[in-house]
């Protein structure tokens, strides 16, 4: 179990050579997640305090701080933070998410949109993906949009029930029943069992395209 002392005693050194330097950092971070997961904040954030003095440039630091402040609640610090580190070459997709999740958090859904709606994500990352897509499109009301990049990523993984429901919610959303309706058949098909059928069949029914 990760403790404090794990993290106190985690060296700095205050001139090290490229590779070095990269392996504190790599290793900070895997220490620094670890101790956010486990709840140990404070810790965590002096850890990153040294972080970023270590090396200002590169966006670990950065979004470690992003995730330390959605723990704490404060969407507005996350947000700054992400950002930084979206300024820094090599930010994983993973501060999009960040970003877009505390825009979310702060009511600027358009905002939270354009974060995400670039991003092209391969598994395992997608369906975190594809859950905070469908959360900031429907939040904008970018219905065509989201229809668009919601069949790209079926294209990909067709099996992804979850996707394909949220695809005939947006179908009729846009006006398109006999697009929904197709969706639900499919689903209904492969997904039987799969929870919101019977509303989304109700909801087919008052557009006037029955199942």
């Amino acid at each position: 179990m990760l403790n404090a002392s794990h993290l106190q005693a985690s060296p700095w050194p205050a001139s090290q050579g490229e590779e070095s330097l990269e392996a504190t950092l790599e290793r900070a971070a895997e220490v620094i997640s670890e101790a956010l997961e486990c709840g140990l904040l404070a810790e965590a954030e002096t850890a990153i305090d040294q972080m970023e003095e270590s090396a200002p440039e590169d966006p670990r630091p950065h979004h470690l701080r992003g995730v330390l402040a959605m723990l704490r609640g404060d969407a507005a610090a996350a947000a700054d933070a992400f950002r930084r580190a979206l300024r820094s070459p090599g930010a994983p997709a993973e501060t999009r998410l960040g970003l877009a999740t505390a825009l979310l958090d702060l009511g600027t859904a358009t905002e939270a949109w354009e974060v995400l709606a670039p991003l092209r994500i391969d598994p395992p990352e997608d369906a975190r993906y594809r859950h905070w897509l469908i959360r900031a499109g429907a939040a904008a009301e970018r219905w065509a949009e989201l229809a668009s990049l919601l069949e790209l990523c079926l294209e990909r993984t067709p099996a992804d029930h979850a996707t394909r429901f949220a695809l005939a919610g947006v179908y009729l959303r846009l006006g398109r029943p006999a697009d929904a309706r197709r969706e639900h058949r499919r689903l209904c098909d492969e997904h039987p069992e799969l929870d919101g059928l019977e509303e989304l069949a109700r909801r087919l029914e008052e557009a006037g395209a029955a199942p």
